[in-house]
């Protein structure tokens, strides 16, 4: 069974603050966010996969802009 976080709790792994989540889940078609009962969750396996997509390079290697959310997915794949 797919578990759901708040978006504040996913904006706790990715570093980013409500404002930056709240435009990612309205903007960003990317972003694994659905609504229910009318409040943004995120799945944690697909926020997995987001961070792992979007951050990392396809050789595994990291830019150094993006060691932030390295660590992210790393603590990720730690917790869930």
């Amino acid at each position: 069974m797919t578990k759901y976080i708040s978006l504040q709790e996913a904006g706790k792994i990715l570093g980013f603050g409500s404002d930056k989540m709240y435009r990612m889940a309205r903007g960003d078609p990317d972003f694994p966010v659905v609504k229910i009962g009318g409040q943004y969750r995120v799945s944690e396996e697909e926020l997995k996969a987001y961070i792992k997509s979007k951050y990392i390079s396809k050789g595994g290697k990291i830019s150094a802009a993006r060691q932030s959310l390295n660590n992210a997915y790393n603590y990720c794949t730690q917790i869930l």
